[in-house]
């Protein structure tokens, strides 16, 4: 045998120490390393954060400047024409002190109007400024960079917002400008630590402000700076870098929508990093504090040990150099001997089972890292310590505490109902209690609350966890914030069942209510009511003075409305300038039900006749009302809704701002309507339209031109007046379609016409609706060019009605017209907008007297003295002037008496189809 290598037991302490010290001295350092790492993760979210939070505030503020300058620039726009400054740069101050300065430039960048008297009192000049050239070159609102103002003699950025006159025409510019050194980027910044800089950068660079020593950084050019390298770089994030300051520092920085501004946070290292520090310091001195402590333990363990245990050694060599099998030999003291024994059994136990701990070593870890580092909140109850039948809180991860507020040391020893609120639901408090009360899983979602009470919705799993023998043991709680999707899924609601301009019920939710309703009427057997309201002159002031004009007053009514109606009626509003009250349990008997609801309808129409004040002005809009009783139970909220519907445009028909009650006849007339229409759209591709033609005579009773009438022969109804479905083709659209099909006809008899020889002027009514199509005289060119039509023998009779609206539109388009040799003339003269104003200024040919007056010339003294100035007038503007309606020789005599040149009526021809009439006038020129 070989001898044994030597060794001592005071060896193999120090061995051991080493051994031990090494690998905790290593850990301590990657301890401290991570620390180091996880405080400047921290920071630089922390950071990030800021910087959004600042971005988020920048962002607003200039949204609510730019609703400023554009209120203001619409009363710089409707002042426009007193060449006066406005009140607002004398008030500006007073109304908004966030701002330095009020004033408005001219487009050549001269300053005409400022709160802030400029220098020398002379107009100050901004035409070279950048924000000047960009507001002029967008024509929209403008975030100027940083530059020295010319009146306020600070660095400023300027925020600018263009100025229109009625016509869309840039007129000048209205702008405020920023003091950037004065530019709080945050409220409350001047309370963050001083380590802790926020600053806004632009793209360039440039310093725009900042929330400390603003005055001496402003308007400076930092591009250089290796922190704003790092910024223009990467533009978002964060990062790690050292400011002009020449101090390091942890940023955050997030671009500012709308903008080329950048918002900055940053945090020293020195303050970032001082906690890992001490921690650092602390770990060292207890790290040297262990290694004197071991130290001297190895020193006294060997000094009492050797001896007996280098016997023991010696024999452990001897073995250990044989059989791997082999054990410790029981030799030298009974103590030794028997450390021996139970070293070997121990090291097979150990050995053994190595492997069974290291994997659930492994698990353990895994499993304690995965629960520290969950999103999801985890609440670990003790099942066998309760409060009030709850168990309490042995365990919560940093989720919880993230979430909450609440610490651990809070939270544990608690049942979790010190999180309930005013706001958490009893039923879903029942629900959880039954839930333990079942050792059973569960789900349940409630509204829990945070340590600085705000509410946050949770959705929680419960799961009993039970011991070998089935004993509950825990609870564990897995629970989700689901705040952002429980806020979304009210906003859906709103938005599904509210109006979103008057917060009213919408459609969806009247309807629902309407059944409700129609239900109770028939349980109940009390009759309800539903009033149907429909402003009268909503739409002539939205479009004469804009949308945001219509919707506030749209508001008021909807206030006004709810006011009146009272809370026990519902109040919705349909879209546009529709509005519904809903009325339930009004009375037993029908006459008593309508009598209530055509009173509260009369108070509607009454208060709604009141003036609505909007901005300094005073709007008049009158309603319409149709009332509908809510009768039976087979009604639907389709059937109520159109009943009343149908009552509204009865009382509209009737004139407006008045009320009346649906009648089953009036749901026949929309009924016979309906088919009216739903037949016109097909008659002109049936072929169930033909043009009829009426004669024109001169005062010898010889034909000098005709009128083209459209006649509409209904294969069930028979001839269809045009006084029922010209209305209709008007309200549909038809009018377009049918007014493109007589042009085309009369060119196409105009032509065959010059062909037989016979040059006679043709007229067709030309409806406002056709005249105003943006491409009507494309359409006439184009019909001329295909029929080879004379158009000066072509004449379009159009209504004073057309005048109304855009006069000036309406004299070009003739004038258009005119160019192609197309003749005017004005149908049914007198009945109208009749004014000598426009009649010099159109390219008129003719004027028809209309029949209404004819009809009783010779007798009425009033009629023949409107007939004769008529004819005075047109004589003197060199217009010809045909009478319709002429019927009797004595109607004939008197217009031929009075110089009128052309007659029209049965007295000379009844419309006749046009063949027809076509063939009499070949037969009479033959």
């Amino acid at each position: 045998m070989s001898n044994p290598v030597k060794w001592s037991v005071r060896g193999l302490l120090y061995t051991l120490s080493a051994a031990a010290v090494i690998p905790a001295s290593v850990l301590l350092a990657l301890s401290i390393y991570n620390q180091y790492q996880s405080d400047e993760r921290d920071a630089a979210v922390s950071a990030h954060n800021l910087a959004q939070l600042t971005a988020d505030n920048v962002q607003t503020f200039l949204s609510d400047s730019e609703q400023v300058l554009r209120k203001i620039a619409q009363r710089l726009e409707a002042r426009a024409a007193s060449g006066r400054c406005d009140p607002i740069f004398g008030q500006f101050k007073d109304l908004y002190p966030q701002f330095t300065n009020l004033s408005q430039s001219t487009p050549d960048g001269s300053i005409v109007c400022s709160t802030i008297a400029q220098p020398g009192n002379s107009a100050a000049f901004v035409g070279n400024a950048a924000w000047f050239k960009t507001v002029y070159s967008t024509r929209k609102f403008t975030v100027g960079p940083p530059y020295l103002g010319p009146v306020t003699r600070r660095t400023v950025a300027v925020l600018a917002q263009p100025v229109f006159d009625g016509a869309g025409n840039m007129t000048g510019s209205v702008q405020m400008p920023i003091d950037l050194a004065k530019f709080r980027v945050i409220p409350g910044a001047e309370k963050l630590p001083e380590s802790t800089i926020i600053s806004i950068i632009d793209s360039a660079g440039v310093l725009v402000a900042r929330s400390r020593n603003s005055e001496h950084f402003v308007g400076k050019d930092l591009s250089q700076a290796p922190a704003i390298k790092l910024l223009l770089q990467q533009r978002q994030g964060t990062g790690r870098s050292i400011t002009s300051e020449g101090v390091e520092r942890v940023f955050g920085f997030v671009a500012i929508p709308g903008t080329e501004w950048f918002a900055v946070a940053g945090i020293a290292t020195d303050v970032v990093l001082y906690s890992a520090r001490r921690s650092a310091m602390r770990s060292v001195a207890f790290g040297s504090v262990t290694l004197l402590f071991i130290l001297a333990l190895t020193m006294y363990l060997s000094r009492r040990i050797a001896a007996p245990m280098a016997a023991v050694a010696r024999t452990a060599r001897q073995v250990a150099a044989g059989d791997l099998d082999a054990r410790v030999p029981l030799v030298g003291p009974a103590e030794i001997a028997d450390f021996a024994v139970q070293f070997n059994r121990m090291l097979d136990s150990v050995r053994a089972s190595q492997g069974q701990l290291a994997q659930a070593q492994s698990e353990l870890i895994l499993l304690g890292t995965c629960v520290s580092h969950l999103t999801d909140m985890v609440v670990i109850m003790d099942a066998r310590n309760t409060v009030h039948g709850w168990p309490v809180i042995s365990f919560v991860n940093q989720a919880f505490v993230d979430i909450t507020g609440f610490t651990r040391e809070q939270a544990i020893g608690r049942p979790t109902t010190f999180l309930h609120g005013p706001g958490t639901d009893p039923a879903a408090i029942a629900h959880i209690g039954a839930g333990f009360a079942s050792y059973a899983p569960f789900r349940q979602q409630l509204a829990n609350y945070t340590r600085d009470g705000v509410q946050v919705w949770i959705e929680l799993d419960m799961i009993p966890i039970r011991a070998a023998d089935g004993t509950l043991q825990h609870w564990v709680s897995i629970e989700r914030n689901v705040t952002a999707r429980k806020l979304a899924e009210q906003r859906i609601e709103r938005l599904a069942y509210f109006d979103s301009l008057t917060g009213l019920p919408n459609r969806t939710q009247l309807m629902e209510r309407i059944d409700v309703a129609l239900a109770a009427a028939a349980r109940e057997r009390q009759l309800g009511a539903l009033l149907f309201v429909d402003l009268d002159n909503f739409k002539q002031i939205n479009d004469a003075r804009g949308h945001a004009i219509g919707d506030e007053l749209l508001q008021l009514v909807a206030q006004r409305l709810v006011a009146v109606a009272g809370a026990a009626n519902t109040v919705a509003r349909l879209g546009g300038d529709e509005f519904v009250i809903l009325m339930t349990a009004v009375a037993t008997q029908p006459e008593a039900a309508a009598r209530t609801a055509l009173s509260l309808a009369e108070t509607v129409r009454g208060a709604l006749t009141q003036p609505f004040e909007i901005r300094d002005n005073s709007y008049n809009s009158g309603a319409s009302i149709g009332v509908a009783l809510l009768r039976c139970a087979e009604q639907s909220a389709h059937d109520l809704l159109r009943e009343a519907d149908t009552a509204m445009y009865t009382a509209k028909k009737g004139g407006r701002d008045r009320v009346a009650l649906f009648e089953p006849i009036m749901q026949t007339e929309v009924e016979l309507r309906l088919a009216l229409e739903h037949d016109l759209a097909q008659a002109l591709a049936a072929g169930q339209l033909a043009v009829h033609v009426q004669s024109q005579v001169d005062q010898r009773g010889q034909p000098a031109g005709a009128e083209l009438l459209m006649r509409w022969r209904h294969p069930v109804r028979g001839f269809v007046p045009p006084s029922e479905f010209i209305p209709i083709a008007e309200d549909t659209g038809m009018i377009l379609p049918l007014g493109a099909w007589m042009l085309e006809q009369a060119c196409d008899t105009l032509a065959r016409l010059r062909e037989a020889g016979n040059a006679l002027p043709l007229s067709i009514n030309v409806s406002p609706r056709q005249f105003r199509q943006a491409d009507f005289v494309r359409q006439v060119e184009a019909v001329l060019r295909k029929t080879g039509a004379p158009a000066a023998q072509l004449i379009f009779e159009v209504t004073e009605g057309l005048l109304i609206n855009d006069l000036d539109e309406a004299i070009a388009r003739m004038a258009d017209l005119a160019a192609l040799g197309i003749r005017f003339s004005i149908d049914d003269f007198g009945t109208g907008y009749s004014s000598l104003a426009y009649l010099n200024r159109l390219s008129l040919h003719e004027l028809k007297i209309d029949r209404s007056f004819v009809r009783d010339a010779p007798d009425n003294d009033t009629d023949a003295a409107i007939v004769k100035m008529i004819l005075s007038m047109a004589r003197h503007l060199g217009l010809r002037v045909v009478a319709e309606g002429v019927e009797t020789q004595a109607q004939a005599k008197f217009l031929i008496a009075n110089d009128c040149q052309l007659m029209q009526g049965y007295l000379f021809a009844r419309p006749v189809p046009l063949a027809q009439w076509q063939r009499s006038m070949t037969s009479q020129m033959a």
